[in-house]
């Protein structure tokens, strides 16, 4: 007979992951996810907004899981709600990521294709960090369209054709300009990547 063995409270839960951090790695093999995303925003210099995300979905039964985890990476990031009963563990800040999720991986490292995903995620990571696509010069351009190059291979294997196409387009975009973009010039943007969709 199997002996059932669940656990509910988060600190009996945050208890075995600390005890047991190879436990981790495992369970973010089959449900973590390392992304980037990248927004377009008029207000900003050269209209996008990149962003960074480690995070973990999981039904809201398992929401004490994703808290454990959480205290865990010692508290950075956030417990949130989604829609249908849906919660997810999201990391987002820079810093954060680098300090806290990072030195985990780097010790119990992942072994299935995130493992080289995650490598690709932090290179994104390094390359945000740097600061160097913020500012008006076309070098400040140039290292957005690398940005946006590399953001192109991250989950390549799941990326779909209007996401590379976005892309391309924004990528092209930078590339014909030869000054910081007006903001006809970004709101141009926005009609050529809405009628995308």
């Amino acid at each position: 007979m199997i002996k059932q063995f669940i656990i509910h409270d988060m600190d009996t839960i945050a208890k075995f992951i600390i005890g047991s951090p190879c436990w981790l790695p495992g369970f973010i093999d089959g449900e973590g996810c390392f992304t980037g995303s990248l927004t377009i925003d008029i207000r900003n210099t050269w209209a996008l907004q990149p962003q960074a995300e480690f995070n973990i979905v999981q039904n809201n039964v398992d929401r004490n899981l994703l808290e454990a985890i959480k205290i865990y990476f010692n508290n950075v990031g956030g417990v949130y709600d989604r829609p249908n009963d849906m919660s997810v563990y999201a990391v987002r800040n820079l810093s954060e990521l680098r300090n806290y999720i990072k030195p985990h991986f780097e010790k119990y490292p992942l072994i299935s294709n995130k493992g080289r995903e995650i490598i690709t995620f932090y290179n994104y990571v390094d390359m945000l960090s740097t600061k160097k696509h913020l500012g008006n010069s076309l070098d400040n351009r140039d290292q957005f369209i690398t940005i946006i190059e590399h953001l192109k291979t991250l989950n390549d294997k799941r990326n779909n054709l209007i996401k590379v196409n976005r892309y391309d387009c924004i990528i092209d975009w930078l590339k014909n300009l030869n000054n910081v973009p007006t903001l006809e010039d970004k709101l141009q943007l926005k009609i050529s990547l809405d009628d995308l969709k």
